[in-house]
């Protein structure tokens, strides 16, 4: 009797040491859109069972049997953040495509025994989570909050609605500023030719001294006549000259 009790015993233990790590995900989960990019949270669960020490996460993709890394805790991977949340590790992907919908994801966890740094052990869960386009997330605190998608992800980027407005009041005030100064500089123009215009002077001179100045000035400009009226400007500009 006590051969099989034993024997149980250490069927037990054997089944318990064989399963280590726990891992659990969800089955589906819902891939947000964002334009024509989409986003989408794998949150991935584990309970140690033999007191392992965890010492990195990954997220993989399955592909035809074969795994792909997409997201790893102790490496920065492209497209793809992290956060730990009490005992479970929420990978995000960004700048999927529509085509990613019904891919299968894998969680993994390498750990080791507890005081052995070196004996490295991939835990990898039983199941897969697959990306489901149109749909709404069951849970949607899945998503960490604060996390944005990389800068690749949208890269025009769109101005807040009040932004726009702001930019537009100020062309339509900077035009109209420019349409102001412009109408006044232009007014203020002609009033100072139409001021110059009028203050112009012309005298009678008596006949001989408009013939002596008139001969006076024929030896500097040909071009002066005899004429009885002259612009006194040309004049005085002349005769200082």
């Amino acid at each position: 009797m006590d051969v099989p009790r034993f024997s149980v015993v250490a069927l037990l233990c054997t089944t318990i040491c064989c399963h280590g790590l726990q891992i659990t995900q969800p089955e589906t989960q819902c891939m947000i859109r964002s334009k024509d990019l989409f986003t989408a949270s794998i949150p991935c669960q584990y309970s140690d069972l033999n007191q392992r020490e965890v010492r990195d996460r990954r997220l993989n993709r399955v592909v035809n049997s074969k795994t792909i890394k997409v997201c790893q805790v102790n490496e920065k991977l492209e497209n793809c953040t992290w956060e730990e949340k009490d005992d479970q590790y929420i990978f995000t992907l960004y700048n999927l495509h529509a085509e990613d919908a019904e891919s299968q994801f894998q969680c993994e966890f390498i750990t080791t025994p507890v005081g052995v740094k070196d004996d490295y052990k991939p835990e990898r869960s039983r199941s897969y989570t697959k990306l489901i386009r149109d749909c709404e997330p069951a849970n949607p605190s899945v998503l960490p909050v604060g996390c944005t998608p990389p800068a690749t992800a949208d890269k025009e980027g769109d101005l807040p609605a009040h932004v726009k407005w702001i930019v537009i009041v100020l062309a339509v005030f900077i035009c109209c500023y420019s349409f102001l100064i412009t109408f006044f500089y232009i007014r203020l123009r002609v009033r100072q030719s139409e001021e110059l215009y009028d203050s112009l002077t012309y005298v009678r001179m008596q006949p001989n001294q408009a013939q002596s100045t008139v001969r006076r000035m024929a030896r500097v400009d040909p071009v002066i006549n005899n004429s009885t009226y002259m612009d006194m400007r040309k004049v005085q500009f002349k005769h200082r000259a």
